[in-house]
């Protein structure tokens, strides 16, 4: 499946419960800069879904250095991608020196052309998903496992703990500011995304990530304003808790030889409150699936 195809199909808007209210996203929502911790910021910017009145959060990462500005995912397209530059040029006059791809789907890589000039850096594995999906540019730099980068004062620590939501999702660390920017490895308040078959690794990667000694943790999709540090942790604990559900439930009907189709019947009972959570109307069948899958091939 292709990136820009994935894009669409994983993220159409369902009804939520009150419970999970603030993974609704509304119709009149503005891209923003979000203060995290000084000259750290996160980002939310719109991907607009054919057909779809409320509008789904793309989040990246904004660091401002003495040397230049670091931003983490570069938005779904160009014109969003602009906007979010022209949100930067509000707080600094620095120009932007690197651009991480910490996930390598359409949603966070469409936008790359707009930060020319920029030194383009990601995980090998997620370099080769965007080589086949066409994107450009590509990035210049590279890593297996681990990474630092140094800009001014501060260092930026990228880890590959795995394959999660992609084959090659990055980790970003900022160790000074004890943030982690954990892109598509975390939706918060979105149900689980497993369409590309990786649900053992991405509990081991989410387990991974926890053990990160940041204070906050920023997601790739999901609600950002509003939410205390405190908040992003519990929806990072929900969202470990959601894909180890989702991969239980289906390794029991796989170790009873169940057909995907049985299993796929059987989550509506099995999964509780995880089926309140936003987009699991559409994302449950695309993750049962890739679970069932990978399980069994």
């Amino acid at each position: 499946m292709r990136i820009r195809a994935l894009v669409v199909l994983f993220l159409f808007v369902v009804t939520a419960s009150p419970s999970f209210a603030q993974g609704r996203l509304g119709v009149d929502f503005t891209p923003k800069l979000i203060p995290i911790v000084e000259n750290v910021y996160a980002y939310e910017g719109p991907l607009h879904l054919p057909g779809q009145e409320e509008i789904v959060r793309t989040n990246s990462l904004v660091v401002v250095t003495e040397e230049g500005v670091v931003v983490v995912d570069g938005q779904d397209n160009v014109e969003e991608a602009e906007k979010m530059v022209a949100a930067i040029r509000e707080v600094t006059d620095q120009p932007i020196r690197y651009l991480i791809n910490a996930s390598p789907h359409g949603d966070h890589v469409n936008g790359n052309a707009v930060f020319a000039g920029a030194t383009i850096i990601a995980q090998e594995r997620a370099k080769e998903v965007m080589v086949e999906a066409g994107v450009s540019p590509l990035p210049e730099i590279t890593y297996a496992t681990e990474m630092t980068l140094h800009v001014g004062e501060r260092a930026f620590e990228l880890y590959f703990f795995g394959p999660a939501h992609t084959p090659g999702d990055t980790i970003v660390y900022l160790p000074d500011a004890k943030v982690a920017f954990l892109s598509e490895v975390y939706f918060n308040k979105v149900f689980t995304s497993l369409v590309d078959g990786f649900p053992v690794s991405h509990i081991e990667v989410l387990e991974r990530a926890k053990q990160i000694d940041a204070e906050w943790f920023i997601p790739g999709h999901g609600v950002i304003d509003g939410q205390s540090s405190a908040d992003l942790r519990a929806g990072l604990d929900t969202y470990l808790d959601n894909v180890r559900a989702v991969h239980d439930a289906v390794a029991r009907h796989v170790e009873a030889g169940d057909s995907l189709e049985a299993t796929m019947e059987a989550m509506d009972a099995e999964l509780g409150k995880f089926t309140e959570i936003p987009f699991y109307e559409v994302l449950k069948p695309r993750s049962v699936e890739g679970t069932y899958k990978a399980l069994t091939e």
